[in-house]
């Protein structure tokens, strides 16, 4: 295994852990926060509705860096198979 290879992985991992700490952190933190804004935030009430836009918001902001990690491991394994190709 090439050490280019190793180093491409290494970040792959990586950005995939943070990308999946995002998405648990939005799950776990966020959402009770956004959906019980009255308690967090005081005075203001959103209603159900727009608790739901800011949540889908969030969410929608974090499939970005998801695409990003599939493009890179699409690229990773296209690259690592023509070259398990070229050497057998």
């Amino acid at each position: 295994m090439s050490a280019l290879y190793r180093h491409i992985t290494i970040i792959y991992v990586l950005l995939l852990t943070g990308v999946i700490g995002a998405s648990l952190f939005a799950g776990a933190v966020v959402a009770p926060v956004i959906f019980n804004s009255k308690q967090a935030l005081g005075s203001v009430e959103l209603s159900r509705f727009q608790e739901g836009l800011i949540m889908t918001e969030n969410f929608v902001r974090l499939s970005y860096p998801l695409a990003w990690c599939a493009c890179f491991h699409l690229f990773s394994s296209c690259t690592a198979t023509l070259k398990y190709k070229q050497i057998g």
